[in-house]
């Protein structure tokens, strides 16, 4: 379990990580969409 257990956190997160990029990236494109002020 010692050697499994911090591969599976290394994993949960990069998931975590690639989504909170996604989010922005998702983000980023919807502000520049928006009509410039």
């Amino acid at each position: 379990m010692r050697i499994f257990s911090p591969l599976l956190y290394q994993l949960s997160y990069l998931d975590l990580l690639s989504r909170n990029i996604l989010v922005e990236y998702l983000y980023l494109c919807k502000l520049k969409k928006l009509p410039k002020h």
